[in-house]
């Protein structure tokens, strides 16, 4: 939950206790805040404080209790409450093309009080298709590149050629996604395409022949034109 901070610690073994009546005491405040300290007693980790602002910093301690008297003063811990979603989104969002199959990403970073938790890294989803009419296909199967880490700049080299891309940014952290950015449109340039799909030969005589073949699974492009290679050959003859 994102308005509730959890507090936990390695308990103490049995033999540690040194008496009865044990207990843990747990004070927490906000950091850089002097206000006096909020406590309660427990017998064991968690204690949950309820209704606190999103991913803030509190200081916070705990100190063990018996019948006796206090343990020693504990050393001061810095502690944040619940995470939430991210709620920006990156801007300035920009596309590269460096060849047919790798494109360079770069973005601005979001404003660091939006990510509502620890900054994880930044999500590239990217998927073929046509933009038609202010929105994509909803069916298309979108692809993800993970950057790690606050860096605003990335390479993906998977693509393929001559084709219709979209592209978002998103941040995450341990909640999840923040929402997209703005939807890039770009067409990946053209490439080598690949070989004939088929191709059937028929004699007609002892000096011709008559060539048959159709195109390119993948012609990452526009075909101009059929390069066609023949030479002689010793280890080929008619039956």
């Amino acid at each position: 939950n994102p308005t509730d901070m959890y507090i936990t610690w390695e308990p103490l073994k049995g033999i540690d206790w040194n008496g009865p009546r044990f207990r843990y005491i747990v004070k927490w405040r906000p950091q850089h805040k002097k206000t006096e300290w909020n406590k309660t007693e427990a017998d064991g980790p968690p204690v949950v404080v309820h209704e606190t602002p999103t991913f803030t910093p509190y200081e916070i301690k705990v100190q063990s209790i018996n019948k006796v008297g206090t343990g020693p003063e504990p050393e001061v811990y810095i502690g944040y409450s619940g995470e939430d979603y991210p709620t920006a989104y990156p801007i300035n969002v920009g596309v590269l093309c460096l060849n047919w199959s790798t494109i360079d990403v770069t973005w601005s970073p979001v404003p660091e009080g939006s990510i509502n938790g620890h900054l994880l890294g930044y999500k590239i989803y990217y998927w073929i298709g046509h933009h038609t009419e202010g929105r994509s296909k909803r069916h298309a199967t979108k692809l993800l590149a993970t950057v790690h880490g606050d860096k605003h700049r990335a390479q993906i080299s998977d693509l393929k050629p001559y084709k219709p891309y979209n592209l978002d940014v998103r941040v995450y952290n341990s909640k999840g996604d923040g929402p997209p950015s703005e939807v890039i449109h770009f067409n990946t340039p053209e490439g080598v395409p690949s070989k004939p799909a088929s191709l059937h030969l028929e004699y007609l005589s002892d000096t011709s022949v008559h060539l048959v073949w159709t195109p390119p699974a993948s012609p990452n492009g526009i075909l101009t034109a059929y390069l066609l290679q023949y030479q002689p050959s010793n280890k080929i003859g008619r039956a």
